[in-house]
C-alpha cells in the first residue's frame, strides 16, 4: 500500500510540475513526510532539492542540444551566486 501511495503522490507532483512548470517542492516535501514517512524533514527537503536539480539538469541538456540556451544570459544568473548565498545562510 505504501508503494502505491508513493507512486500516486509522485505522479501528482510530476503532473503539477508539467502543468505549471514549478512548485513541485511545496507538494513533494509534505508528501515525503506524511505519505512516505520520511522521518527527518531535512532529508525530505534534500531529497526534493536533488530531484528538482536532476530534473533541471536533464531538461537543460535537451534545450542545449536544440540551441535554446542563451549562455551569456545563463552565466549572468549563475554568476549572481544565489547558491553560494543560500549555503552560507544555511550554515548560520
Amino acid at each position: 500500500m505504501n508503494a502505491l501511495i508513493t507512486v500516486m503522490g509522485g505522479s501528482l507532483v510530476g503532473f503539477s510540475l508539467g502543468l505549471i512548470g514549478g512548485g513541485g517542492s511545496i507538494l513533494a516535501v509534505p508528501l515525503l513526510l506524511y505519505a512516505v514517512w520520511v522521518a527527518d524533514p531535512r532529508v525530505a527537503v534534500g531529497t526534493s532539492a536533488v530531484a528538482g536539480g536532476l530534473n533541471a539538469l536533464v531538461n537543460l541538456a535537451g534545450h542545449w542540444r536544440h540551441g535554446n540556451v542563451k549562455w551569456p544570459c545563463a552565466m549572468v544568473f549563475a554568476g549572481a551566486g544565489g547558491g553560494r548565498r543560500c549555503c552560507r545562510l544555511d550554515a548560520l
